[in-house]
Formats: C-alpha cells, structure tokens, sequence
C-alpha cells in the first residue's frame, strides 16, 4: 500500500482536505481518504508532496486525428474561415505515416498532462491503431455530416461501416451527428434511430457561432454559403424559425446521453430549451479553441446558473496548441475567476466520466475505483486556488 499526500487532497465527490492523505495499491486502485490526523500508518510512511492531489482528468471532446493540422490553421479566422482553410488542407497530400506519427505524440501530450479518458470524434480509421493500445481510456464519435438529402443513405452507411470497425478494433463508439448545419433532417433521423435502438452516447457541436443561429433560423448567411462552395444545393432549414437546437431535437432520442459542445453563443433560453427537453444532458467547454477561433468564450454563468453538467474538452490541435484540460482550467480561471476550484476540477474530472460513461472507475478519489493519481504542482496557499503556473506531474 501506498500512501500520498499534498498539500490539498480533492476527492472531488467530497470537500477537499488540507493535508489529506491517499491510500492506494502499488496497481492505482483506491483503498481509502483521510484527514492528515486519521492517517493508519505513521507520518513516516507518507510520501508527502507540494501541490494539490486529484485524480485524473477527462477530455469530452477531442479530434485526435486532426493532430498533422498543428500551426497550419490562422487564429482569429472565425468559424467559417477556419472550416475554410481546414478543407484547404485537407485537399493536399499527406503522408498517412506522418498522420499516424502526429496522432502518437498528441496521446502522449494527454498522457504526460495529466488525461486518463477521452471522447474522441473520429471521421475516419486514423486512430484506431493508437486507441487499440489502451494508454488511453475512450469513447469513439463516429461523426457523421452530409447536407445533401439525396445521400443522406449513403453517408449514415459509411458512418455505420467506420462504427463497426470501431467495435472490431475493441473501441467503445457510437454514431453522432457533427452539427445542427451540417446534417440534412433525413440523415438525423437515421443518426436518432440508431442511436434510439442501441442506447449509444451521443455528442453535437452546438452554437459554435451566430453563424450557425442566423442559418437554422433564416436559411441564409455564411454557412448556406458555404454549402453552396461545397457544390451542393442548400436544403430546407429543418424548421424554419429555430435555434439550432429545437431544430434537431424532435430527431434525437431524449432518453439517450447528449454532449453539447462548444456552445460559444447558446444564450439562458437555449439553455433553457435543452435543460427542458433532454433527461441526460451535458456541456462540454472548450475555451482554448473557442478563443483561438473566434475569441469568445460562452456564457459559463448562464450554464451554471442552470445547473447544467459542465464538462471540458480540448477540441484538436488544428484550433488548440496544446490538448491540455489543465490549460482549460487555467484559462477558465482567468476569464471566470469566480468558478471555485473544487467545482473546476468536478468539471475536469467526475464530470466528464459521468458523461462518457467511465464513472465507474474514473474521475474521483474513492474505494474501489482507478482514476488515476495527478499532482498539479504549485506553491500552496492559506486557500486552494489554482495558479497560472501550475504543471501537471502524473503520479500513478
């Protein structure tokens, strides 16, 4: 047995402890939390370490297989100019070794930071080969977008085809679709069947910009043009008049788990619609790709003020520098210094777990479970407060 304390322990399903110690098998398996005078052994036989102690965290949305696009997308570009140049890229020849190569340093980037599970989104097979080594713990989106109603089949059965080799390959997956825009209402409606029938965990980029809102509400603006690029006749709105949301929802399982990521722009009767309409509802922030895309944040407090199930994300190395949730938390942080820490961390850790489907072993400190053990290094104050300067060391 091994026994670990810092300067604060966060169970994170319980107050943190100044001072706590961790007992934990030599394999990371939790036997217990106690108070620094409750300890069963003697202080002799506690590491005891500088920083704050918590278990490890969870990546809700990552695109792993977007990682060779590393510094070769503009910053401040918007979303439709990121898309833009993203498609750009994606025109050019790649070496698929060197696709592979980025995938391997981007999970040993999350390992090393401190990230036990992930949500990954996948268009393809190109990660497959690197989650089937299992250093990472993760749920597979098989992504599925098409505005064209003519081959709405087509598109939901090459999802099908990816989400199978998924499963062949020993991947936890399921089929999602990547947008309100971006998925015709004949494409939804397979997308919702499938996942009505199989229970599987669902995931949506929601509110990224006004962009988005402007489209399902009006048919019109730069995501119709951008379709219209694409060579592909703009269809129908869902229903015309919509927030993005009430335009897909009727298509959606209500029953089934549902992230809703990025939601940059979604406002208090947004929030209000999903709290409302969905039973297991998450929101999954990624603050370093909002800032790097469009330069604002969502309205964290409007969410809180719902009580809504915050978790965070990375997004992928084409709009982030680094697949950090710490670096989330930090810039979190900085822009809502009012978030406490222990309900930062709840976010980064048991949240993300619930959401995924991983809580049983992940995301806190508690008998039983393997979470993981992190140290987030940093000087200790008379309160816990996470700083700027922090880094992550693994520990177990």
């Amino acid at each position: 047995m091994i026994y670990l304390s810092a300067d604060y322990l966060l169970p994170i399903t319980s107050h943190s402890i100044k001072g706590g110690v961790l007992a934990v098998h030599e394999n990371g398996l939790i036997n217990g939390i106690f108070k620094p005078d409750e300890a069963p052994v003697p202080e002799s036989e506690i590491q005891k370490l500088r920083g704050i102690l918590c278990p490890g965290f969870i990546n809700t949305h990552c695109h792993l297989e977007l990682s060779w696009l590393l510094d070769k997308i503009s910053k401040d570009a918007g979303l439709d100019g990121f898309i833009g140049q993203l498609e750009q890229e994606k025109k050019k020849p790649v070496d698929a070794d060197a696709i592979i190569s980025s995938i391997e340093k981007a999970e040993q980037e999350m390992l090393l930071s401190g990230i036990v599970a992930v949500g990954d989104i996948s268009n393809t097979i190109a990660s497959f080969q690197t989650k089937k080594q299992g250093k990472l713990l993760y749920h597979t989106f098989v992504e599925v977008f098409g505005s064209d109603i003519e081959r709405a089949g087509e598109f939901f059965d090459d999802a099908r085809q990816l989400f199978s080799h998924a499963l062949a390959n020993g991947l936890i997956a399921s089929v999602v679709p990547h947008s309100p825009y971006s998925v015709s209402k004949e494409l939804l409606k397979l997308v919702g069947t499938f996942a009505y029938k199989t229970g599987g965990l669902l995931s949506i980029h929601h509110q990224e910009n006004e962009d988005e809102n402007r489209y399902l509400e009006s048919g019109d603006g730069p995501v119709a043009e951008r379709i219209r690029r694409f060579g592909i006749k703009v269809p129908d709105v869902n229903s015309p008049g919509c927030r993005p949301l009430p335009a897909v929802a009727h298509y959606l399982p209500w029953t089934n788990k549902l992230i809703l990521v990025h939601n940059t722009v979604s406002k208090e009767d947004d929030i209000a619609y999903a709290m409302k309409h969905f039973n297991n509802l998450w929101w999954c922030i990624c603050a370093g790709s909002n800032l790097y895309i469009s330069g604002i944040l969502p309205d964290i407090n409007a969410l809180r003020r719902a009580g809504a199930k915050i978790t965070l994300g990375t997004d992928s190395l084409a709009s982030n520098k680094h697949l950090s949730v710490l670096d989330e938390m930090k810039t979190i942080s900085k822009y809502y210094p009012e978030v406490e820490l222990e309900e930062l961390f709840s976010w980064a850790t048991i949240n993300g777990a619930e959401a995924l489907g991983f809580s049983d072993k992940l995301g806190s400190f508690e008998a039983g479970k393997k979470p993981g053990i992190i140290l987030i290094e940093q000087e200790a104050g008379e309160n816990v407060v996470l700083a700027q300067d922090s880094k992550v060391k693994r520990i177990l």
